[in-house]
């Protein structure tokens, strides 16, 4: 079976110049009413927090590696099984959670795979074959499980909402598997086989640098990442500069976007050593400067971060994220 693969891209962007950012944050309206539902994994078990009435309801245990679809009509979860080499992707409609359908396939998933919006394909990060062996591949899949498209050497991804397009931070390499540069990359048609029509967003000087944790916003036309601990966002428009709109002493991460593009949502890593569990936050998209976190401990650290109505502690957490999703 013959699959499309991405082996180069034209770095059309110099290293920039990052602009020093100013250390007065804007401080959240404290007025702001917060709506919809978030959904996360907390560990094992994967969790529903109402903004309506301040209360976490457990949907899920027994999986690990959750993902949700942007209609928030399913959600997954995998295993890697290094005995078989094999690794089994579950996929559970939330109106029947007891139902469920598997995907094996014969790759190591390194990432909690997405559902691609609007389509009966899964988008999953599987370790590359290739020298040097940290590297992930992108796969395409369908729900047998067959492989249908392949872009090498992909640090992250994300798709548009509508699922035409992949946007990705990876490593490009020419026809003889050379490194020629790292990048943010828009693919459209990146189901269609010899198809991909790349633009390059912004180039970045080491494969270490290349941002993670990517969303897109509701309307299609940005993402956030994280990049050097913190999260910026950007155009998705060729050539284009990011904007840093988080700041901390820590780390933010898995950022998810609000419905209406308004507010991030995130997890802020405030303890050393840990790296996969994180307090829920939230600021607004556009910041006119990088907003300062400081950590919130049981109580929260300013009006936009949501809570639990009862219990000694009120602040929320997750673990193991992939991104947070905020649904109507």
């Amino acid at each position: 079976m013959q699959v499309g693969r991405l082996t180069s891209f034209v770095l059309l962007t110099a290293l920039a110049i990052f602009s020093s950012c100013s250390k007065e944050g804007n401080q959240p309206d404290a007025g702001t009413a917060l709506k919809g539902k978030l959904i996360y994994p907390v560990t094992n078990e994967l969790v529903v927090y109402s903004f309506a009435n301040k209360t976490e309801r457990k949907v899920f245990v027994d999986g690990y590696g959750y993902n949700v679809s942007a209609d928030g009509k399913e959600f997954l979860w995998y295993d890697y099984s290094p005995f078989d080499d094999e690794s089994t992707i579950q996929i559970h409609p939330f109106a029947d959670i007891e139902a469920y359908a598997t995907l094996t396939i014969p790759y190591a998933v390194e990432a909690a795979p997405q559902f691609v919006p609007g389509s009966e394909t899964i988008g999953a990060l599987v370790q590359s074959a290739d020298d040097p062996l940290i590297r992930n591949d992108f796969h395409l899949l369908d729900r047998s499980g067959n492989r249908i498209a392949l872009v090498s050497h992909v640090k992250d991804f994300a798709f548009t909402p509508d699922g035409q397009s992949l946007v990705i931070t990876a490593e490009a390499l020419n026809s003889a598997g050379d490194v020629t540069g790292y990048a943010l990359v828009k693919i459209d048609d990146f189901a269609v086989e010899g198809s991909f029509t790349p633009t390059v967003i912004r180039s970045f000087p080491d494969y270490n640098l290349l941002p993670e944790d990517l969303a897109v916003s509701p309307d299609g036309n940005q993402a956030v990442y994280t990049y050097n601990a913190h999260l910026y966002t950007i155009p998705l428009t060729a050539n284009a500069e990011h904007k840093q709109i988080t700041d901390s002493r820590f780390a933010e991460v898995d950022a998810g976007w609000s419905p209406d593009g308004k507010y991030i949502v995130f997890g802020m890593n405030a303890s050393a050593g840990v790296t996969d569990c994180s307090d829920i936050r939230i600021v607004p998209s556009n910041p006119s400067s990088p907003i300062i976190l400081e950590p919130s401990g049981d109580e929260p650290a300013d009006p936009l971060q949501p809570t639990r109505k009862e219990g000694p502690v009120k602040t929320l957490h997750c673990c193991a994220v992939r991104t947070i999703h905020w649904l109507p």
